[in-house]
């Protein structure tokens, strides 16, 4: 009988750690998962910050060349 009970004892510990290591891998996943689409987020801002400089790259070079323009002519 006392040895039943110590496999039954066993099998619950083994079965109760089988839990929590599910349990920690599940947060760990979702840890990774926030990582993730905070990277993605911060990419996606990237982008949007590198096109909207490209845009005013553009309109720089637009508007120094309207002045060179504009200077040649009156001299």
């Amino acid at each position: 009988m006392q040895a039943r009970e110590i496999i039954l004892t066993a099998e619950n510990s083994a079965q109760q750690q089988i839990e929590e290591t599910k349990k920690q891998q599940v947060e760990r996943l979702e840890q990774l998962e926030k990582v993730k689409m905070d990277y993605l987020s911060s990419f996606s801002l990237v982008e949007e910050l590198r096109t909207e400089a490209d845009k005013i790259f553009e309109e720089m070079k637009s508007f120094l060349s309207e002045i060179t323009f504009e200077d040649t002519q009156m001299k």
